[in-house]
């Protein structure tokens, strides 16, 4: 397996990223001063106060909003949004949306050595604010799943289904109306409809929005058409498929070059020695398409090292469609071998209902030459990238210790893991 730099430690925050609508279409003058009040009434919030000192806040500015990086409280960025909403009815001029997310980010200095983030935590905030008009409050299936665990927030949640944004991520999108705090209209950008979602699905949610109009004091009762209550006991109305993917390792030890001893079983991470060798074997009742990748221990933003290990062209033909409950072992016939640079070797797992044709393009570089080494570097950023965006997809991961694997699970078309493989 190969060999890059350092790579950059990423911890998990809770995102709010704030645009003003049509910010551009005004003056200088009243671009000024729709950034200084929104500014003002963002510092004023009781979540701001309470996090900025403590170092538990990052605020980055945006041009025409800004991102709240909350590090520590995954329930701060919706309070915070909905006392901005609540502020904002004194000030019908300032139009703006919000968007929340939790997901992976990374520290990073700016060129003025400013503390700034980057990582799919912020990335797939903007994308999820970016689907919302003036008032909307949306957030990410990841937000709502923790809200929903709470008093007092699961009636506030409107499923809108999964869509896809920028890059091909599709993000399952909630809208969160509390306390007078939102704007349950449906976003223009979503009036089609969402992908795995039924016609009958489809016009519940219009009858819903319909419902609100006339019965605004009976929030519960819209919901419960909606199907948006979990204790009862019907299906909801959007349900994003859910894929499934089976994986355990294999490992072979050598000497001299030779197998030594049998080999053995693994169902997921570990410290392996300099003398392991690994295979991946991976399996799932679905049809779908696999890809695995391997980015190195020292791989980074300026020097992306990532390999392509599967689809390749000595098996299948290349291609990476596997049928229901075929076992797929990588590589074939034989194992990885762990070069000499100690470190953590991330293994990527895709597994997509349909193609992804970025990531079938890597199969160019599966050659006796390049040996699946991707040799385009903005190629392998713009894939990297592409891995962060579909990683902060929450994925369930369970142990099967009867067959020793682990059994992975996730809501939506694309299912990506992460496996981290320390070596010495």
């Amino acid at each position: 397996m190969s060999v890059g730099v350092q790579a950059p430690v990423y911890e998990m925050a809770s995102v709010l990223f704030i645009d003003i609508v049509s910010y551009s279409l005004g003056s200088i003058d009243e671009q000024t001063e729709l950034l200084t009040m929104l500014q003002q009434i963002v510092r004023d919030t009781a979540e701001y106060q309470a996090a900025y000192p403590k170092q538990a806040l990052l605020s980055l500015p945006t041009g025409d909003g800004m991102a709240l990086v909350f590090l520590r409280d995954p329930i701060g960025p919706a309070n915070c949004a909905l006392e901005i909403a609540a502020s904002l009815r004194k000030h019908p001029e300032l139009r703006v949306r919000m968007g929340l997310h939790i997901g992976p980010v990374h520290r990073h200095a700016d060129i003025r050595e400013n503390d700034n983030v980057v990582g799919g935590g912020i990335n797939i905030a903007q994308r999820v604010m970016d689907c919302g008009d003036a008032g909307h409050i949306l957030v990410s299936q990841q937000v709502a799943e923790v809200l929903q665990q709470l008093r007092g927030w699961r009636e506030s949640l409107q499923d809108l289904g999964i869509h896809e944004v920028k890059h091909g991520v599709k993000v399952h999108l909630y809208n969160l109306c509390k306390d007078g705090a939102g704007n349950q209209a449906l976003p223009s950008k979503l009036s089609k409809k969402p992908a795995g979602v039924s016609e009958h699905a489809s016009r519940k949610w219009l009858l819903a929005g319909a419902l609100a109009v006339v019965l605004a004091g009976s929030v519960a009762a819209i919901y419960k058409w909606t199907n948006l209550f979990s204790t009862g006991t019907r299906t909801p109305a959007v349900a994003a498929p859910q894929r499934e993917l089976r994986y355990y390792i294999t490992v072979q030890k050598y000497r001299n070059d030779k197998p030594f001893e049998a080999p053995f079983r693994l169902s997921g991470e570990r410290i392996f020695e300099k003398d392991y060798r690994i295979r991946v074997t991976v399996s799932s009742p679905q049809t779908g398409y696999l890809h695995v990748l391997n980015e190195g221990p020292r791989s980074s933003a300026d020097k992306p090292d990532l390999n392509t290990l599967f689809p390749s062209p000595a098996t299948r033909d290349g291609s990476a469609k596997l049928d229901p409950g075929l076992e797929m072992q990588i590589p074939s016939g034989g194992y990885f071998k762990f070069d000499n640079e100690k470190g953590v070797e991330k293994l990527w797992l895709i597994w997509s209902e349909t193609e992804i044709p970025k990531l079938e393009a890597l199969i160019k570089w599966v050659n006796q030459h390049d040996r699946g080494a991707v040799a385009d570097k903005e190629q392998a950023r713009d894939i990297l990238a592409l891995l962060t965006g579909y990683a902060a997809t929450v994925v369930e991961s369970a142990l099967d210790a009867n067959n020793q694997a682990t059994v992975l699970k996730s809501r939506g078309s694309v299912l990506a893991r992460q496996i981290r493989l320390d070596h010495d």
